[in-house]
């Protein structure tokens, strides 16, 4: 990862892991077979995927089931535009900050701390 690494970094102004679960993959080599007690942040979905709703609405949740995950209306305005919606932008930095404290998020059962 190190020599891909190395290419990358020229062209970006910051890289940074979007673990599925688990943390930073490398951390695996260090780890029980175990699984994590909770989901890792930041939440990969909120970079790599666009989950559009059956109305419309841009969600930042795959598990979306309420619109209170509602980042952007695509019916008015581009899909483009609704990705970079401060809304959203702001809830991927509290992400990047690995504290979703106060945000749609900080009640998701993947960062709940196991019983």
């Amino acid at each position: 990862m190190a020599t891909v690494l190395g290419e990358i970094m020229p062209f970006v102004d910051a890289h940074y892991w979007l673990p599925l679960f688990g943390g930073h993959p490398l951390d695996k080599l260090h780890e029980s077979s175990a699984p994590p007690a909770r989901k890792s942040l930041p939440c990969s979905g909120l970079f790599k995927q666009a989950h559009i709703t059956c109305d419309g609405r841009l969600s930042a949740c795959s598990l979306d089931a309420s619109s209170r995950f509602h980042m952007a209306d695509i019916e008015n305005e581009t899909l483009t535009a609704a990705w970079h919606a401060p809304a959203f932008q702001a809830l991927r930095e509290k992400h990047l900050d690995g504290n979703v404290t106060g945000t749609v998020c900080e009640s998701c059962i993947s960062y709940r701390e196991s019983p």
